[in-house]
């Protein structure tokens, strides 16, 4: 049995834009051979996309497995599982805070399970009650058809990097459960609240912290001496 990647495991579905790293690659490949890894791409990539500045030097890993991925909290996470699981990477309650899921789209599959009130690891979910009824009502039907369906994380702005996903936790149409329940503690709450107001001050303090945020979680064991430079960064173990 083929073990799975980490792009095909279970916290992964709705990872789009592989291609796209290909073709970067590719041409960098031509350009200057065995210099500018994958992983340094994708940091690249998002610091481009929301004009940020971020440490370079990883080298891609030598394997992919899907359980590689079994220290990022699950979608359907409380604010205790979330503030452990962040804390155990020496993270701060403000990196879990400073959210990318102002921007993008996930798969149904990812948060259907508490579109119906069940009970997820022994806990009672109530979709009523964490969730506006317009928008769960509009989430059960664009999910009920297809799990596969893509959703849009920030309801009115997905195509925006900006605070509109604070007022929509405050609205209580947060996607994903590890959203809602940043209103479950009164550190995360006081900053989805001071952030849900807008404004070019929030926004550009927003900016910065997801910017910290993300170096912070991009010095998380990044393989800098244990590694290679990947030719297609589909492809492990491509120079041996």
């Amino acid at each position: 049995m083929v073990d799975k990647t980490e792009k095909e495991a279970e916290t992964s579905p709705g990872l789009r834009g592989f291609d796209v790293i290909d073709k970067i690659k590719g041409k960098l490949e031509e350009a200057c051979r065995r210099v500018v890894s994958c992983a340094d791409i994708l940091a690249f990539v998002a610091r481009d996309a929301v004009l940020l500045h971020v440490p370079t030097g990883r080298l891609d890993e030598r394997i992919s497995r899907a359980d590689g991925t079994k220290d990022l909290p699950p979608p359907n996470s409380d604010i205790a599982e979330l503030k452990a699981a962040f804390a155990e990477k020496n993270l701060t309650t403000k990196d879990s805070s400073s959210c990318a899921h102002t921007i993008g789209s996930s798969r149904c599959q990812s948060f259907r399970d508490r579109l119906n009130s069940s009970t997820a690891g022994g806990q009672k979910l109530n979709a009523a009650a964490e969730l506006d009824p317009a928008y769960l009502n509009d989430l059960r039907s664009k999910c009920a058809a297809n799990p596969g369906t893509m959703v849009e994380m920030s309801p009115k702005c997905a195509t925006r990097f900006d605070t509109g996903y604070y007022s929509d936790l405050l609205h209580r149409r947060g996607l994903f459960r590890s959203d809602s329940v940043l209103l479950a503690d009164g550190v995360t709450r006081t900053y989805v609240q001071k952030h849900a107001t807008g404004g070019l001050d929030m926004e550009m303090e927003f900016f910065a912290n997801f910017g910290e945020a993300m170096v912070n979680m991009g010095n998380i064991q990044p393989a800098t001496t244990e590694g290679e430079l990947r030719r297609k960064c589909s492809v492990v173990d491509y120079y041996k």
